[in-house]
């Protein structure tokens, strides 16, 4: 097996973080939000239909049912928005100030912060996401690792995406 070894200093910045994350999340309240509008719109003129032709009057059942299930879709995604903007503000709360210093021997990657030093086989690694503008590590621990590449620098960037590459495969 090929062996790597690399030391990357990674300073977390959270702005690029929260970039990364809402980027990639996009306004996830505004489709549930329009499909409730419409759906309010299309039980309004179908009730004003529904006054010249009482037969349709079944019509604004189904409709007014349409609108609950909008309104239980916004109400959801609510919830997601929430719950996402709460676990973005967790994980920035704890990487605040940190520089990690990221050493790859072996098959073992290591997490170095101020406080703390985790240490993960590659074997072991719950996940590895590599895109173009972050990697993304969740180990046993449980913990997911941003390496997002604006707060790195390209060159400090390229180089842990072909350490992690080299060591996954």
């Amino acid at each position: 097996m090929f062996i790597v070894e690399e030391e990357i200093i990674y300073t977390f910045n959270p702005e690029h973080f929260k970039e990364l994350i809402y980027t990639a999340k996009s306004s996830p309240i505004r489709k549930p939000f329009v499909f409730l509008i419409v759906s309010i719109i299309v039980v309004v003129t179908i009730y004003i239909i529904s006054l010249r032709f009482p037969a349709l009057s079944f019509v604004i059942v189904i409709a007014a049912m349409l609108v609950v299930g909008c309104t239980i879709f916004l109400l959801t995604e609510i919830s997601e928005h929430h719950k996402l903007k709460k676990q973005v503000a967790d994980y920035i709360g704890y990487m605040k100030d940190k520089k990690l210093v990221v050493s790859v021997k072996n098959d073992f990657i290591k997490l170095e912060t101020d406080k703390e030093t985790v240490i993960e086989s590659f074997k072991n690694l719950k996940s590895v996401v590599i895109k173009d503008d972050c990697i993304t590590l969740r180990g046993e621990s449980g913990i997911n690792y941003y390496f997002i590449a604006k707060s790195m620098g390209q060159k400090s960037f390229k180089q842990l995406k072909t350490v992690i590459e080299t060591n996954m495969i």
